[in-house]
């Protein structure tokens, strides 16, 4: 007689990813915060016109300051992820008067904050002039790298960036991730053939 035994069936079920739903905040007359683990992306979605700007610090979110803010998701579209360690960042809606409605949030993510750039990092190239100084190839290229508005090399994820960082960090740079320390890296002078960011 053949017998079968039976093993229980454990069904695993992935965590739901954080989501922000943007255009439930506009308005918004509470004060809008989310918690978030190490690293974990948080979803921005919205179905009307709004953006997503980083904000420089809270003085800046408190009052709807957006002199030093950075665009990180446009209004040509509606959906973007964001994503932190260690640190609370400060996002608001820079149409019309969305974020003076209500239109921002704190959001803060557990762990160890990266450490920043150290001062013995190389400059990044703000000129396609290397006629000062000599490179081993002047046409360096980063697997995998794009640019976007002449800034390279730019990845989708902190951390791809951090992978080829010069130190192991990177810093945002228009909803993309630039790797810090690199003696190839180019703030608006990229005059190279890499990838446009986001193409198909």
């Amino acid at each position: 007689m053949l017998r079968l035994r039976l093993l229980p069936c454990v069904l695993a079920t992935a965590a739901a990813a954080k989501t922000v739903d943007w255009e439930s905040m506009h308005p918004s007359s509470s004060a809008n915060t989310k918690s978030a683990d190490a690293g974990e992306t948080v979803t921005f979605n919205w179905d009307e016109t709004h953006d997503v700007w980083l904000m420089p610090d809270e003085a800046a979110y408190n009052s709807c300051t957006f002199t030093n803010a950075v665009e990180i998701h446009s209004t040509s579209v509606k959906t973007g992820d964001v994503s932190g360690l260690g640190e609370t960042k400060y996002y608001a809606c820079h149409v019309g008067s969305h974020c003076d409605s209500g239109q921002k949030i704190a959001i803060t993510w557990a762990g160890t904050a990266t450490p920043a750039p150290t001062a013995d990092c190389p400059e990044p190239h703000t000129s396609a002039d290397h006629s000062g100084h000599h490179h081993r190839r002047l046409s360096m290229t980063y697997d995998g790298a794009c640019q976007h508005e002449k800034n390279y090399p730019l990845y989708a994820t902190e951390a791809e960036a951090n992978a080829v960082a010069g130190d192991g960090t990177s810093h945002q740079m228009h909803g993309y991730w630039m790797p810090d320390c690199l003696e190839h890296a180019y703030h608006g002078a990229y005059a190279g053939d890499a990838p446009m960011c986001g193409a198909a």
